[in-house]
C-alpha cells in the first residue's frame, strides 16, 4: 500500500524514492485523529485575536462526516477597515525600513515553527478540508515550509541596477515594496496558498491583510498564532475570515489597499479585477481556473502514462486548478489506455482522511459535491461513455468515486468547463498537429502535460500549446523556485520563484550628477531639460537635439543659457535669433543670441519644465503645419500678413498675427530682403565700374552711354505699359462687379425670396410640368444626375420642405460617408431634389456646418459637394451671405474667424476672387435681405474682411508681376 501511495504522489512530495519511503514509514508509525483541538476562531488584527465587530459567526464543517467543527468569526466591512489601517500603520512604520536580513530571519523562524507543529497543522487541514492526512503532512505542510524558507533567502538579495546613460550622470534603480496587500486564498490548498502569498509579500517589505476561504479558515488562524510567536511586528500580517461576497469584495475595492492577489475561479477573478479598480488603480495578480490538456502519444510508456494521468487528475480528489482533466490519447493506444485508466481509478482507496492508507478524500462541501454530480449527469446525457465511477461513495460525507469518461468530444460541457473534481474526460486524436490545435481550443491556459518517448514530439507539443506550464512525462511538479501562472483566462502574473517577487515590488529610478565641471559650489546651479521630442516620435521628421540649459550668476545678474539653441534652430529650419526671441517674449524677459558662443541668453532663472513648455509652444505655433502636423513649413509674406506654406501637404495657413514674435519675423524678413537688394546693387555697380574701366576709347564710352540711355528709355516704357495694364484690369473688374450687382442673379435668375404673385405661381406650375416631363424622358436614358439637373429650377413654396430637407440631411451626415456618397444621397432624397438650386445650397450649408467648422476641417471635407451644388456667381453670393449670417448671428463666437473661413473657401476654389471683392466693395449683400445682419455687425464684418481683401488684391498684383517677369 505504501508503494501504491508513493506511485501516485507528485514530485513535490517525494524528491527521491528513498526519502519518500522513509517519510511514509515514519508517518505510518504515528496516530492521527480528527480530535485535533481548534485553538483560534477569531479575527487576527494587529497581532491580536478579536471577535467580529458585530459578534457574527459562521459554521465550518468536516466534509468527511458533515459534522460541525467550530463557529468562526465573520468579519464586517468595519473589521476589514481596521485590518487595513493596522497594515498601513505597520507599512509606514518599522516594517518597510527594517533591515532586509532581519525580515528574512523572521520568515525563517516562522517556517521552523510551522515545521515544529507539522502534525497539528496536517490534522487541522485534514479536518477542515477533508484531505488525506498523508498528503497534508508530506505535501501541504512541507511545501509551505519550503516556500517560506525559499523567500526568506531572498530578503537581502533584492536589488536594483546601474544604467549607463549619456552625459555625466549617475543612474541607478531600486526595488521598493508596493505597500498594503490584500490576499485572498482558496480552499483546496490552504497552507500552500498562504505561503505563496505571504512569502514574497513579507520578504519584500509589504504588509498583508489575508482572507482565507470560509470553508477552510482554521489552519490560517493557527499560523497567525505562530506569526506572533515568531516575533513579527504588529500589523504586518492580519487575517479576516468570512464570505467572499462581503469580506473579499470590500477588501478588493478598499482605497487603502495597494495590491490584490487572488487565487480562485475565473468568474470571481474577473469580478475582483473590476471592483479593485473602482476608486484606485491597484496592482493585481490572479491565479485562476484551468482545463488542462494531458496529451498521451502512442509511443509513450503505457505504465508511465497511467500513473501520470492518475496523479495529474485525482490528486486531492480532483480539486487542483492545474489538473489534467482533458486527456487526449492517440488512437494507437486509445482502447488500452481507457481500459487501464478505469481499472486504476477503481483501485484507489476512498475513505477516512485520517487513515494513512486513504488515497481519495471527500469534496470540500455540499455545494461542490452537487456541482460535480451535475457535470457527471450532463456528460452521460451528452453521449460520453462512463467507464468508471460516477456515483457517491458511502452514506455520509461528500465523497465521489473517481470517475472516467471515454469517447468525449469537445462540444460536451465536461470537456469545456472547469469541473474541479475527480472527473477524467478521455478524447481520441490522430496527429500531433491536430491535438495541438484542439488543446489550444479553450478559454484557459494554465497547464498541459505530454507523455512520449520521442524528444522531438515532446518539444513540438510543448512549444505549440499556449499554457503557463508544460509537464513532460510527469505532472504537478511544483517547486518554490518555479514560476506558476497561466495564459488567457487562467490569470495575470506569476507566483513562486523570482517572478513571484516582482508582483510585490515597484521600480524607482534615480538620476544625479556629481561632475565638478558641471556643478561649481556657490557659482552655478545646473538643470538638465529632457529632450522635447523623441527622435522616434512619428509627428516629427527631424532629429532635434536634447535642449540643454544652465543658470549662471547671482541676484540681478542671474541668467539662463540655452547652450545648444543654434542646433535646435537648425533642426527646426528657423533662425537662432528667432528661437531666442521667442523665449524672451514668452518669459517676459530680455533675450539675445550670442553669435560667438552660439547660445541663447535669457535674463532671469527659469524652471526646466517652463522652458520645455515654451519650446513646445513655439514648435506648435511657428513650425508645425496646422493641417498635416508636419514641420516642413516656410514663411510666406503677403502685405502685413505672415503665412505658413507647407511643402508636405501644400496647405497655406495664417500665423497668429497677435503674437509679439511676428514683429521680429517681419523685421528679420525685411532686413534679409534689404540685404539681398544691397548685394544686387553692389554687384551691378561693380560690373558697371569694370566695364567703364575697360572702355578707354571715347567712342566706346559714347557707345556705352547711348546703350545705357536706350535701356533706361525701354525700362520706362515697360513700367508705363505695366501700369496701364493694371489700371485697365481694375477698371474692368469694377465694371464687371457693378454689372453683376445691378443684374441681380445672373445664372439662375432666381431672387432670394420666392415671388408669390398669381402670375408667377401659374408660370412656375407650367414650367414645372414641362421639367417633370423632361425628367421622365431623361430617366429612361439612365441618367440620374440629369434628372436632378432638370429639377434644379423647380420652386417649392412650402417652407416646411426646407426644414425637412435640413433635418433629413443632418441625420445622414451624423454617420461617416464619403463625398460621393453624400452627393448621391442628396440626389436621392426627394425633399432635397424638389428644391431650387439656391435652396439646396441653404439646406446643405445648414446641415453640414457647425460651430466646429474650423476645428474639424469641415470646409475641406465638404468642398467636393459644394463644388457640385454651387453654380454661377449668384450661388457664390448666396454662400457669402450664409457664411456672414453663420459667423455673426448663429455662432457669434466665430465672428473673428469670419475672414479665415472665407479664405478657406477661397483656397478650396469654392469662392472666386471677383465674388469676394464685389461682396466687400459693393452693395451686393443688400440683395440678400433674408440673411442680412445689423448695420453694427456689418461694420464689424467689413473691418475684419478689409485686410483679407487687401491681401487678395496684392496677391493678384504680385502674381501679375511674376507673370510679366
Amino acid at each position: 500500500m505504501q508503494r501504491q501511495i508513493l506511485r501516485r504522489l507528485p514530485r513535490t512530495i517525494a524528491r527521491s524514492s528513498t526519502a519518500a519511503k522513509a517519510a511514509s514509514t515514519s508517518l505510518l508509525s504515528r496516530q492521527f485523529s480528527a480530535q485535533v483541538p481548534v485553538k483560534q476562531t477569531n479575527l487576527f488584527i494587529n497581532n491580536k485575536f478579536v471577535p467580529s465587530s458585530t459578534g457574527a459567526t459562521f459554521d465550518t464543517f468536516n466534509p468527511a462526516t458533515e459534522e460541525k467543527i467550530a463557529s468562526v468569526a465573520e468579519a464586517t466591512p468595519a473589521d476589514v477597515d481596521a485590518a487595513v489601517s493596522a497594515a498601513r500603520a505597520a507599512f509606514e512604520g518599522p516594517w518597510r525600513t527594517m533591515d532586509a536580513a532581519q525580515r528574512g530571519r523572521l520568515l525563517y523562524t516562522l517556517a521552523d515553527l510551522i515545521e515544529k507543529n507539522a502534525d497539528e497543522l496536517a490534522q487541522l487541514e485534514s479536518l477542515d478540508a477533508g484531505k488525506p492526512t498523508f498528503l497534508t503532512k508530506v505535501l501541504d505542510v512541507q511545501a509551505c515550509v519550503n516556500v517560506l524558507r525559499y523567500y526568506a533567502g531572498w530578503a537581502d538579495k533584492i536589488h536594483g541596477s546601474t544604467i549607463p546613460i549619456s552625459g555625466p550622470y549617475l543612474c541607478y534603480t531600486k526595488q521598493e515594496p508596493v505597500g498594503v496587500c490584500g490576499q485572498i486564498i482558496p480552499w483546496n490548498f490552504p497552507l500552500i496558498m498562504m505561503s505563496w502569498k505571504l512569502g514574497p509579500a513579507l520578504t519584500t517589505g509589504n504588509t498583508v491583510v489575508l482572507k482565507p476561504a470560509e470553508q477552510t479558515s482554521l489552519t490560517a488562524l493557527r499560523v497567525a498564532e505562530l506569526i506572533v510567536e515568531a516575533g513579527f511586528p504588529e500589523g504586518v500580517v492580519n487575517i479576516v475570515t468570512g464570505g467572499g461576497a462581503t469580506v473579499g469584495a470590500h477588501l478588493a475595492q478598499h482605497p487603502n489597499v495597494d495590491k490584490i492577489a487572488f487565487t480562485g475561479s475565473t468568474e470571481t477573478g474577473l469580478n475582483i479585477m473590476r471592483s479593485s479598480h473602482v476608486d484606485s488603480l491597484k496592482r493585481v495578480t490572479l491565479e485562476l481556473g484551468g482545463k488542462s490538456a494531458n496529451i498521451i502519444l502512442d509511443d509513450a510508456d503505457i505504465d508511465l502514462a497511467i500513473r501520470q494521468s492518475q496523479v495529474g487528475l485525482f490528486l486531492n480528489a480532483g480539486q487542483v486548478c492545474i489538473s489534467g482533466s482533458r486527456v487526449y490519447v492517440q488512437e494507437g493506444i486509445y482502447d488500452e489506455f481507457v481500459r487501464r485508466s478505469a481499472e486504476a481509478a477503481q483501485s484507489m482507496k476512498i475513505g477516512d482522511p485520517f487513515d494513512l492508507t486513504t488515497q481519495h478524500g471527500p469534496q470540500v462541501d455540499g455545494a461542490q459535491f452537487k456541482k460535480i454530480m451535475g457535470y457527471i449527469e450532463a456528460g452521460q446525457k451528452d453521449g460520453a461513455r462512463l467507464v468508471s465511477g460516477g456515483k457517491q461513495w458511502g452514506s455520509k460525507g461528500y465523497f465521489i468515486e473517481p470517475t472516467v469518461f471515454a469517447d468525449v468530444t469537445e462540444d460536451m460541457s465536461i470537456a469545456r468547463e472547469e469541473i474541479f473534481g475527480p472527473v477524467m474526460s478521455i478524447i481520441k486524436f490522430k496527429s500531433i498537429d491536430e491535438v495541438i490545435k484542439r488543446a489550444n481550443n479553450s478559454e484557459f491556459g494554465l497547464g498541459a502535460g505530454v507523455v512520449t518517448s520521442n524528444l522531438d514530439n515532446a518539444i513540438k507539443i510543448s512549444n505549440g500549446v499556449r499554457t503557463g506550464t508544460v509537464y513532460v512525462n510527469c505532472y504537478t511538479v511544483i517547486e518554490p523556485n518555479t514560476p506558476f501562472g497561466g495564459f488567457k483566462n487562467s490569470g495575470i502574473g506569476r507566483e513562486q520563484g523570482e517572478l513571484g517577487l516582482r508582483n510585490y515590488l515597484e521600480n524607482k529610478t534615480f538620476l544625479s550628477i556629481w561632475d565638478g565641471d558641471y556643478v561649481e559650489s556657490n557659482k552655478m546651479s545646473f538643470m538638465n531639460i529632457a529632450g522635447t521630442q523623441s527622435v522616434d516620435d512619428p509627428e516629427y521628421r527631424y532629429r532635434m537635439p536634447r535642449l540643454m540649459a544652465k543658470i549662471e550668476g547671482r541676484g540681478n545678474g542671474i541668467k539662463t543659457l540655452v547652450v545648444n539653441c543654434a542646433d535646435i534652430a537648425t533642426s527646426l529650419h528657423r533662425s537662432t535669433a528667432e528661437v531666442c526671441k521667442f523665449f524672451g517674449t514668452e518669459l517676459g524677459a530680455q533675450s539675445k543670441y550670442d553669435e560667438k558662443t552660439d547660445r541663447a541668453i535669457v535674463n532671469g532663472a527659469f524652471d526646466a519644465s517652463v522652458m520645455q513648455q515654451h519650446l513646445s509652444k513655439y514648435i506648435e505655433g511657428f513650425v508645425l503645419c496646422p493641417s498635416c502636423r508636419l514641420p516642413e513649413t516656410k514663411y510666406k509674406f503677403k502685405g502685413q500678413l505672415i503665412f505658413h506654406k507647407c511643402y508636405a501637404c501644400g496647405a497655406v495657413d495664417p500665423v497668429d498675427m497677435n503674437h509679439k514674435l511676428t514683429t521680429f519675423i517681419f523685421k528679420e524678413h525685411t532686413a534679409a530682403k534689404r540685404g539681398t537688394k544691397d548685394d544686387k546693387k553692389k554687384k551691378k555697380e561693380k560690373k558697371e565700374k569694370k566695364e567703364k574701366k575697360s572702355h578707354d576709347e571715347p567712342e566706346e564710352e559714347s557707345s556705352t552711354k547711348e546703350k545705357k540711355e536706350k535701356k533706361e528709355k525701354k525700362d520706362k516704357k515697360e513700367k508705363k505699359d505695366k501700369k496701364d495694364k493694371k489700371d485697365k484690369k481694375k477698371k474692368h473688374h469694377k465694371e464687371k462687379s457693378a454689372d453683376k450687382d445691378t443684374s441681380g442673379a445672373d445664372d439662375d435668375d432666381v431672387v432670394w425670396h420666392t415671388d408669390l404673385s398669381a402670375e408667377a405661381v401659374a408660370a412656375r406650375a407650367a414650367e414645372a410640368e414641362a421639367i417633370e416631363a423632361a425628367a421622365a424622358a431623361a430617366m429612361e436614358a439612365s441618367a440620374a444626375e440629369e434628372v436632378v439637373a432638370t429639377l434644379d429650377n423647380l420652386q417649392v413654396d412650402d417652407e416646411n420642405a426646407l426644414d425637412s430637407a435640413v433635418s433629413n440631411l443632418k441625420c445622414y451626415l451624423e454617420s461617416s460617408h464619403s463625398e460621393t456618397e453624400i452627393f448621391e444621397e442628396l440626389c436621392r432624397q426627394q425633399t432635397y431634389a424638389a428644391l431650387p438650386v439656391t435652396d439646396r445650397l441653404v439646406v446643405f450649408f445648414r446641415a453640414a456646418f457647425t460651430d466646429q467648422v474650423l476645428a474639424s476641417n469641415q470646409v475641406s471635407k465638404y468642398t467636393p459637394v459644394l463644388e457640385k451644388i454651387i453654380e454661377g456667381q449668384h450661388s457664390q453670393y448666396q454662400l457669402l451671405a450664409l457664411t456672414e449670417h453663420f459667423c455673426a448671428v448663429e455662432h457669434p463666437a466665430l465672428l473673428t474667424s469670419y475672414p479665415i473661413l472665407l479664405k478657406l473657401l477661397y483656397d478650396e476654389d469654392v469662392l472666386e476672387e471677383e465674388s469676394l471683392v464685389a461682396w466687400a466693395t459693393n452693395g451686393v449683400r443688400k440683395e440678400y435681405a433674408h440673411w442680412a445682419v445689423t448695420d453694427e455687425l456689418a461694420e464689424k464684418l467689413n473691418a475684419l474682411l478689409k485686410p483679407f481683401i487687401e491681401w487678395l488684391e496684392n496677391a493678384e498684383e504680385e502674381s501679375e508681376d511674376e507673370d510679366d517677369e
